[in-house]
């Protein structure tokens, strides 16, 4: 029999194959930096303090596939103002092991769908991204319909003190930014050389959820959806015809084998499965099959609980998608899914946290004899990692390493 690599299981499991084992992979964030001595604080101040930390973290675990850290460049969020999250440090006074957090917030109400609808660019830039972050709150007053007048002094604009202050901050933030990305793929790339596969270095969300989070929020959104479903899904179909492009270029540039797709509002939590199918599935879809057709493997993270939508989500090509699920009737999902896509997650992230060994040596083996035969699983957790009982971890290696061969 032929030695497999990690890449070689994680090809054999995404083309829902057997290899010679289950792959292993630990779904971690702050737990890279918390375990190994530092605080979020400063990895959102210089991602290069994450270098040896998941080398080491690669090394002490030996993970068959590692999930790149979600996180950001502290300084950029400080710089412009941006206005929909909390995060560690002195600037809003949190400890500086408090993980980031997202804010839901709405720049948009009800009655401007119609606005939004005749000319989404101008409402995004004068309504959504000068008010999302503080420091071009100036470039709100830019039209493009100025900016493009025959006579040169529509320019004049670019002259006015507050719009100059804006422009050059953003800059400013758009370099932290790319410096910030630059030095998390230096580390992506030093983990496959070590022969560690990597996913995580792209993300995207489809338009639904992009739209939800960034432009009327993801609870308003899931009301309007009940009580004008026609304009939400127009919308969205609008927001993926300017975003979709541009999302696979970033995809593509940043050299990933896996494209990271959180689906946020997909759950049973926040819609009925008449909606999922009609105004969510068909926007996550098409993102999925433009992935495919570029050469990435779609990783949906299927956040909450998605059993209801197992029959949908298996409306993919067959062997190129991933499924992390954070709730899902696994027996059920083998089932729908087996041949079809590949089925990621089996242990619930509470039971590394607080469960004792026999309990996650108990619930490791039973995900493998409902998900292993046949191939298309990967072992890994929920949701991703804050905080965890070492020695869980260490048994749950084995235990896959002991159980998991085929």
């Amino acid at each position: 029999m032929n030695e497999f690599t990690r890449q070689d299981r994680i090809d054999a499991v995404v083309s829902c194959r057997e290899p010679d084992r289950v792959p292993f992979c630990i779904n971690v964030n702050n737990y890279y930096s918390i375990e190994y001595g530092l605080s979020m604080y400063n990895v959102m101040k210089d991602a290069r303090f994450f270098g040896p930390v998941l080398k080491r973290f690669a090394v002490d675990l030996n993970p068959d596939l590692i999930g790149m850290p979600i996180t950001y460049p502290l300084d950029a969020f400080r710089i412009s103002g941006y206005r929909n999250v909390k995060y560690p440090g002195p600037d809003q006074n949190h400890p500086v092991d408090t993980p980031f957090q997202f804010l839901d917030s709405s720049y948009m109400e009800e009655e401007d769908y119609e606005v939004y609808l005749k000319d989404p660019t101008a409402f995004l830039f004068r309504n959504v991204f000068a008010r999302q972050y503080q420091a071009f709150e100036a470039l709100g007053n830019l039209t493009v319909n100025g900016l493009c007048n025959a006579s040169i002094y529509g320019m004049a604009a670019f002259g006015n003190p507050a719009v100059k202050e804006a422009l050059q901050k953003m800059i400013r933030t758009g370099e932290i930014v790319a410096e910030y990305l630059g030095q998390m793929k230096e580390i992506a790339d030093s983990l496959e050389e070590m022969g560690y596969p990597v996913f995580g270095t792209s993300g995207t969300l489809n338009s639904f959820d992009a739209f939800a989070d960034n432009v009327r929020g993801i609870m308003d959104t899931n009301v309007d959806l009940l009580d004008m479903p026609d304009e939400v899904n127009e919308a969205m179909t609008r927001w993926e015809e300017n975003a979709l492009p541009g999302d696979l270029f970033a995809a593509k540039s940043s050299g990933c084998r896996y494209a990271f797709m959180p689906l946020h509002c997909g759950g049973e939590a926040f819609m009925s499965l008449d909606n999922f199918k009609a105004y969510y599935w068909p926007h996550v879809k098409r993102y999925v099959l433009e992935f495919i057709n570029h050469g990435l493997t779609p990783m949906l993270f299927c956040e909450g609980s998605f059993t209801s939508r197992l029959d949908i989500l298996a409306d993919v090509p067959e062997g190129k998608v991933i499924y992390l699920f954070e709730d899902v009737d696994l027996a059920k999902a083998k089932k729908v899914l087996c041949g079809k896509a590949c089925i990621m997650g089996g242990l619930q992230t509470q039971t590394l946290m607080f469960g004792t060994e026999e309990e996650v040596v108990e619930e490791t083996k039973r995900a493998l004899d409902i998900c292993a035969p046949g191939g298309g699983f990967i072992m890994s957790n929920s949701i991703a990692l804050d905080q965890a009982k070492r020695e869980n971890i260490e048994i749950w290696r084995q235990t896959v390493e002991q159980f998991g061969a085929y």
